[in-house]
């Protein structure tokens, strides 16, 4: 038997046996949903502009796609704070 790309691989057991039910037991099914949560949730914590991130999700608007992972942002509060701390206080040091 032979694999034609829509029939049985060799060495394969046939979709529904008990060799593939165990095979794929542990593995939990992946929604397409989920991939692009995962996308979103990555490209948005790496700093990509959020406008960018929401068409590519098809969004509405930027609002939308902000408020659905705002549990994105509490590390990044932190690093702006941290980064307005060091503007202050570079300024601080140039201003006689």
């Amino acid at each position: 038997m032979s694999g034609t790309g829509f029939g049985l691989r060799i060495g394969l057991a046939p979709p529904g046996s008990a060799r593939t039910r165990h095979r794929w037991r542990n593995y939990r099914r992946v929604r397409l949903h989920d991939v692009c949560h995962t996308h979103a949730t990555l490209a948005l914590a790496a700093g990509h502009n959020p406008k960018v991130v929401s068409e590519r999700l098809g969004h509405w608007s930027v609002a939308f796609t902000l408020q659905t992972y705002a549990h994105v942002s509490p590390g990044m509060q932190d690093e702006l704070a941290k980064d307005m701390s060091r503007l202050v206080a570079t300024s601080q040091h140039r201003d006689p």
